[in-house]
């Protein structure tokens, strides 16, 4: 946002503005979901920044008590976000085309495909049920993955990757 301003809006009503963790890093990609802590549901905001000099920052917001953020440098810009169904991952598309999946209670790294893309990973989408999730890139590429949670383990398996679209 402006000035490394964060607004949430619900229904055309601004519910709350969030300040930037460092003027160096840029908002860039923003999801919203509910997350269950210990029997307690809270609504959680998740953004994704980029630095100028190419590095990445994830920060989880409670929005429930407007408590303190959590945050996780990364080597990466971040690109994209995704949530799961009920918040309790984050999975993030990085511009160096890797894909990250975090635990959204602990803000423990799980998992890292490294080269998911060649490219900048410019969207993520889950499947409603958490089953499938596909990745666009700018390498033009469309990769279609199968998301699995065993215990606290995510896993991707590659499934399908369609080539030659383009992102704007």
């Amino acid at each position: 946002g402006d000035g490394g301003v964060i607004r949430l809006w619900v229904n055309s009503k601004e519910v709350k503005d969030f300040q930037a963790i460092s003027p160096n890093f840029k908002g860039r990609v923003l999801n919203v979901g509910k997350l269950d802590r210990n029997g307690k549901t809270s609504e959680i905001l998740v953004a994704g920044y980029t630095s100028s000099a190419g590095k990445g920052l994830i920060s989880w917001h409670d929005l429930s008590t407007g408590g303190g953020v959590q945050y996780k440098e990364i080597t990466s810009g971040v690109s994209s976000i995704a949530l799961t169904s009920d918040s309790s991952y984050t999975i993030a598309g990085l511009e160096n085309g890797d894909i990250m999946v975090w635990d959204s209670k602990t803000y423990e790294q799980k998992l890292v495909i490294a080269k998911a893309h060649k490219d900048i990973v410019a969207s993520l989408s889950l499947h409603p049920q958490g089953k499938f999730l596909a990745s666009a890139s700018k390498d033009t590429t469309i990769k279609l993955w199968r998301f699995q949670i065993t215990g606290d383990k995510p896993s991707l398996q590659a499934l399908q990757t369609a080539t030659s679209h383009t992102i704007p």
